[in-house]
């Protein structure tokens, strides 16, 4: 996830536990149906404050990015970079 802002995110670094229940709380309060039952698993902020989150599976993964409206709870600008294939 890029585009994060700071005062958001900065009070979750190095409290992994914090950060993915804000995701998953964020994820369940959606009112798009097909994730509300979605979670995410782990996760960490970077230096850069971007954010790394992980499903246990793909089908969550796909849905959680088809629907990442979800992704405002980290900032107004907040956007899921999907990874590069290669």
């Amino acid at each position: 996830m890029r585009g994060t802002t700071d005062s958001v995110v900065n009070p979750l670094r190095r409290d992994e536990k914090r950060l993915v229940d804000r995701a998953n709380q964020a994820i369940l309060q959606s009112e798009i149906q097909a994730i509300t039952q979605r979670q995410l698993s782990s996760g960490r902020i970077l230096p850069s404050g971007d954010i790394l989150l992980q499903a246990d599976n793909l089908e969550d993964v796909e849905q959680l990015t088809r629907h990442a409206e979800w992704v405002k709870a980290f900032g107004e600008e907040a956007t899921i970079k999907k990874p590069a294939l290669q």
